[in-house]
């Protein structure tokens, strides 16, 4: 079996099978313009950079981790780690905040900026401003300049400017190729309380996100913008999504997303400064503002003169003009209400659990209009710490690679060998990323623990055949339908597609005869192949 789905079935989708072979996803869930972000493989010589304190600097703390390029970042703590000043980080890196024990970690105290970095991957992280950050009124988090970013489940509160911007400062890589997914950007500080500027022509997906307690620009929009199966809560007198509000030319798919009033969102608009050099695409959007404690709205609608809240309507993502680069299919696109059930569910940084401040913001959510606030202090809410507790917690990793014992023996590594944490695997992630994808992305390891396996099975079953790549089809459809049904029962080797086409998984499965496949935590809509 190649690398790949067969030469037919990739043709039909308009992908060449050289390159599925060469694209892989950051992760098995990326979606959006930053989807093949390299993260760490784009390093000549990755190294694994353990966060062993919760110090502001010096060695083992965060910001000595992301001072050099090419590191995969893992923690070894968790807690509050202050900052006393920016903290910038460098590319070619994944920081996985998922690997803390206990409650994870927050950085908690100024602002962070990713502008200059390129291929960076970022997962399961809070970054919290505050009131007293020494850097003033700046933005929470940033970036100004640099391409190929992905940022996941992050949790980012409390900017004194925006609170995640991506605006370029016409210096560097105009940003493009970037994504912000699963992640919520809440309760920018008043006077200004912002969402954020998003700012380029070079390509934003805002994907499955909680916009919350925010003033204004949830986000402001210039550019090229996707705007997928998002939240946005309790806005304030500056309006929801604000389109353009400029001359300059933007284009925007703004697809099955949920606008819900709250409190501070009395007389103001989801949408509003549309011009008509604002090109927007827009279907599945609900709007409910009435504040009743249900979710329920209306859909929003274009009005009859083609134009939508003051900005240019276009009947289908085809019908752009002067598109700067083509927008991407999410893969894991839902209708605005399964959009919102995910989000109150999963969104922030939620693994390895979500800390006081997320729960306190997605209580206000789930109220459904009745509770929310534009905060100007974030001792407001009242918890320890500010930030609330954290728990600690614990694991062993004997040969200090970043994969924890347990894992390497799951996996059939070497828990003395630190040097396989960086080897490929044939999926063509490292071996690291397999454990560090694992923990959040629904990844099993080759025993698969998840899917109980009959007594009387051993290893040695006969493994499901799969067609040869010579194998005749009238269409994706009929291949992917063939696929997804066991001919046999056994342990089988299951290769996982997105519907474009790249693998993005190999697990070792038992499979019954007759029945759908189907392995737990991989992305909505993924095609198995067996062998």
């Amino acid at each position: 079996m190649k690398n790949f789905l067969s030469s037919a079935l990739l043709l039909s989708l308009g992908i060449s099978a050289a390159s599925a072979a060469e694209s892989l996803l950051a992760f098995p869930t990326a979606e959006g313009f930053g989807r093949y972000t390299l993260g760490v493989r784009a390093a000549s010589a990755p190294e694994v950079y353990h966060v062993t304190n919760l110090e502001d600097s010096g060695a083992g703390s965060l910001r000595d981790a992301v001072s050099k390029d090419g590191r995969i970042v893992v923690f070894d703590v968790s807690g509050i780690i202050k900052l006393k000043s920016t903290l910038v980080f460098k590319g070619n890196s994944i920081i996985a905040g998922q690997t803390a024990p206990g409650d994870g970690v927050v950085v908690y105290g100024d602002r962070v900026s990713f502008s200059g970095a390129k291929n960076l991957i970022i997962r399961h992280m809070r970054f919290r401003m505050g009131k007293s950050a020494p850097s003033g009124k700046k933005d929470a988090a940033g970036v100004a300049n640099g391409t190929d970013m992905i940022f996941d489940h992050l949790s980012i509160s409390w900017g004194r400017d925006e609170t995640f911007s991506i605006s370029w400062d016409s210096k560097g890589s105009k940003p493009a190729n970037i994504t912000i997914q699963n992640s919520i950007i809440g309760q920018g500080l008043h006077d200004h309380s912002c969402g954020g500027l998003i700012q380029t022509d070079g390509g934003v997906t805002l994907f499955r996100n909680l916009y919350i307690d925010n003033k204004t620009r949830n986000p402001k929009v210039k550019g090229l913008n996707q705007f997928v199966n998002n939240v946005v809560y309790n806005w304030g007198g500056g309006g929801g999504y604000i389109m353009g509000d400029s001359e300059g030319n933007s284009w925007a798919t703004v697809e099955d997303n949920y606008f819900i009033g709250g409190p501070n969102s009395s007389g103001t608009s989801a949408f509003t400064r549309g011009t008509q050099t604002f090109q927007i695409y827009q279907k599945g959007n609900y709007i409910d503002a009435d504040g009743n404690g249900q979710l329920g709205g209306a859909l929003a609608a274009t009005e009859s003169d083609g134009s939508f809240y003051g900005s240019k309507s276009v009947a289908s993502p085809s019908s752009f003009e002067n598109l700067p680069v083509p927008f991407v299919a999410i893969t894991q696109q839902a209708s605005a209400k399964e959009a919102y059930n995910y989000i109150v569910k999963e969104v922030g940084a939620s693994y390895p659990a979500r800390d006081e401040v997320d729960k306190f913001m997605i209580s206000e959510l789930t109220s459904l209009g009745t509770k929310g606030a534009i905060i100007s202090d974030e001792a407001s809410l009242g918890l320890a710490n500010v930030v609330g507790n954290f728990k600690s917690g614990t694991k062993t990793d004997t040969d200090k690679d970043g994969i924890p014992d347990e894992w390497e023996s799951k996996m059939g590594l070497d828990k003395n060998d630190p040097s396989d944490a960086l080897k490929k695997d044939a999926s063509g992630y490292l071996n690291i990323e397999i454990y560090l994808n694992g923990l959040v992305d629904g990844y099993t390891p080759a025993e698969n623990p998840e899917i109980e396996t009959p007594a009387d099975n051993d290893s040695t079953s006969t493994p499901v055949e799969t067609p040869s790549d010579s194998t005749e089809i009238s269409g994706p459809s009929a291949l992917t339908k063939g696929m997804q049904i066991a001919p046999k029962s056994g342990m089988a080797t299951v290769h996982v597609f997105n519907p474009m086409g790249q693998r993005i998984a190999i697990r070792q499965v038992y499979v019954e005869e007759g029945k759908k496949i189907s392995i737990p935590g991989m992305p909505r809509n993924s095609i198995y192949v067996v062998k």
